[in-house]
């Protein structure tokens, strides 16, 4: 009968710390951004998506930015479709691949040429693996590090002056980029980060996102400005081509929206720490490497 009762028991709370697992953090603020301009990366589909919807419908100007214009159209247009209450105004489609600088270059040429300034810049945009080892971005950069690293920081890089202008506290530009629990898993070979092949790439990558926000707030403490990265958690649509040992794990993935919680706290809550990493809602302890010296710099 105890042996019973204590199955049970150990069942129930199991059961507990799946469902706290799968719901994770939710992002309980419930503040508008009417007249708030707002860049985000990789709105095609997932989190990124998730997120420009929740901005949009919280009354801001969401910038798009896809890989491909079809693509950035699409999504506009299925926001538009799901959400008769947006504007179409306030969804602005944009291309821009993170793979090339001169796509970044041109981006950002249009952003500057159109806005005086911007309120936040989500960076959610990224890719996991190539199917091509050894694959480059156009501008001879390994492909993963190239586009998940590199591609933000050069984006970050041309569009903070827009993210400081016109800024005075408490209004505060916001830089939030997605990481992952993957950078704990990372190689901290900073010097040589471009070179590494050791099947690491994407790990790495997180971990230098990880280091070039608290990077980035050491040098804009002064500043009205916020940066923080962001876990958004296991989530379902990072699993395509799933592997056996992913679909033993999907059933305990979050959905898009659960996903896309950590990063909209992030954007909304006034208490967050800049530079710091944030998981479930909740400042969390990053990697011990991303607090090493960041010595790597364009």
């Amino acid at each position: 009968m105890i042996r019973t009762a204590l199955a049970v028991y150990l069942a129930l709370l199991g059961l507990r710390c799946l469902l706290k697992y799968w719901k994770g953090g939710v992002c309980k603020s419930k503040k508008r951004l009417d007249g708030k301009r707002i860049i985000v990366t990789g709105t095609t589909s997932g989190i990124g998506y998730e997120t420009a919807l929740d901005l949009a419908k919280r009354g801001s100007t969401v910038i798009m930015a896809c890989r491909t214009e079809l693509s950035a159209l699409i999504c506009r247009s299925r926001m538009l479709e799901c959400s008769p209450e947006l504007k179409p105004q306030q969804l602005v489609a944009k291309t821009l691949d993170l793979a090339s600088f001169e796509s970044i270059r041109a981006f950002c040429d249009e952003i500057q040429a159109e806005y005086t300034s911007i309120d936040a810049l989500v960076c959610t945009a990224s890719i996991r693996a190539t199917k091509y080892p050894g694959s480059k971005t156009l501008d001879g950069l390994p492909l993963v590090i190239g586009t998940n690293y590199v591609g933000n920081f050069v984006l970050v890089k041309l569009l903070l002056p827009l993210l400081l202008r016109n800024k005075i506290f408490p209004d505060k530009g916001r830089v939030i980029v997605v990481s992952s629990s993957k950078h704990y898993q990372a190689k901290s070979h900073w010097n040589d980060i471009l070179e590494l092949h050791d099947g690491t790439e994407y790990e790495n990558s997180m971990l230098a996102n990880v280091a070039f926000c608290k990077d980035l707030a050491r040098r804009n403490m002064f500043q009205p400005f916020i940066t923080a990265s962001v876990n958004p958690g296991l989530v379902a649509t990072d699993m395509k081509n799933r592997t056996l040992a992913q679909y033993i794990l999907y059933p305990f993935t979050k959905s898009d929206f659960a996903g896309a919680q950590t990063i909209l706290h992030c954007l909304l809550d006034d208490d967050i720490v800049s530079g710091a990493y944030y998981s479930d809602c909740a400042r969390t302890r990053e990697s011990s490497f991303a607090t090493q010296h960041f010595s790597f710099q364009l």
